[in-house]
């Protein structure tokens, strides 16, 4: 994930601090709770902004008397907001309190769009959306949100920084999610595995064993030397060599994978779209996530997506994710698939919107 905020324009200096400006004390005045966390990227900071924009209003959350429609007397308090920043954008959000596993940006309510495509999967190959990949886990948004609003999924996730997985549990509510999971009367069918890889990696080599995070503090990862009978906490004992090596294919694939503000560039190409559509079922829908430059005034990179991903797929879908409480730069939401599903907020365009086909 992504995401430049109009507060960020405005508060440069948080954009760029470093461990030794967190020492500063104009640093430590504009932000509560910092933690620097280091990761393959370099230096990166989880904190909770000052900034109102970062808190949830009662009315925008929908909390409205019946019948009358006006705001309820006991209205929800107002949630501090937590930020994973590297690159100098917002990698991830949470919030703090009561909506913890509620995203904080609108986008990642865009992901659930691959749901319009279970009625058509069901119809033409007799499966559902049950079985999700997500590539990047950052601070674990939009997994929170799937498995804590759906039913019988089971979800990979792919984070190539193990930092970044252990500042998730520790920061942004995932050990809560995986104790959550643990139990069969609240889990509601659902289950996650953590791959600790790089993500066109696992794309490419779907016989290879990889590393796998679990949430047991004694044993945060296990990899293809260990010879455990019982490595999957959520499930019954299973051969280790199974555990670590993904699922052949997945009814979705989600992309949300940056590198700062850049997006994951081996990730982009058509030999890259290729392996994704090799990885889902048939039918299956691969969302990604696209960010704007310039304020929308660039639009390379979101149509060499949607050019690329044409040459793999049937239908590409582009959809606008605009945000109107944090503004800034607009995500787009490109879908692609081979099933014929109706997507009514996608924006039509035509061949003189294709950009270039990207390869390795």
């Amino acid at each position: 994930m992504v995401f430049r905020s109009t507060s960020s324009r405005v508060a440069a200096g948080v954009a760029a601090l470093t461990l030794a400006s967190v020492a500063s004390a104009a640093a430590l005045a504009r932000i509560f709770d910092a933690h620097p966390l280091r990761t393959h990227g370099g230096c990166a900071l989880v904190y909770t902004p000052r900034s109102r924009m970062f808190q949830v209003d009662d009315e925008e959350t929908g909390d409205e008397a019946a019948g009358d429609g006006e705001v309820g007397a006991s209205s929800r308090p107002k949630d501090p907001v937590r930020v994973l920043r590297s690159g100098g954008v917002f990698q991830s959000a949470t919030y703090t309190g009561e909506h913890r596993f509620e995203p904080v940006f609108e986008y990642y309510r865009g992901f659930d769009t691959m749901f319009a495509a279970e009625s058509p999967l069901a119809s033409a190959f007799g499966h559902g959306m049950s079985d999700v990949l997500m590539l990047g886990g950052g601070g674990f948004a939009y997994p929170k949100h799937l498995l804590t609003t759906r039913e019988g999924i089971s979800l990979d996730v792919v984070e190539i920084d193990p930092a970044v997985v252990s500042g998730a549990r520790r920061w942004f509510f995932v050990d809560e999610l995986e104790e959550r999971l643990g139990d069969a009367s609240r889990a509601r069918g659902n289950r996650m595995r953590v791959f600790v890889a790089d993500a066109r990696a696992f794309l490419d080599q779907q016989d290879r064993l990889f590393e796998v995070s679990l949430p047991d503090p004694a044993h945060r990862s296990v990899h293809a030397g260990h010879r455990a009978h019982t490595l999957d906490p959520f499930g019954p004992a299973r051969d280790a060599r199974e555990y670590l090596r993904g699922r052949l294919q997945y009814n979705a694939i989600v992309n949300d994978c940056f590198v700062g503000a850049e997006p994951v560039a081996s990730l982009a190409t058509l030999e890259a779209a290729q392996a994704i559509r090799r990885r889902l079922v048939p039918g299956g829908v691969y969302l990604t996530n696209v960010v704007s430059r310039d304020n929308c005034g660039d639009l390379t990179f979101l149509r060499d997506q949607v050019a690329t991903l044409s040459r793999a797929f049937l239908h590409v879908h582009t959809v606008p994710c605009e945000d109107e409480r944090f503004g800034g730069e607009d995500n787009f939401l490109v879908i692609a698939t081979d099933s014929d599903v109706s997507v009514p907020t996608a924006v039509p365009y035509d061949k003189a919107f294709l950009g270039e086909v990207l390869r390795d």
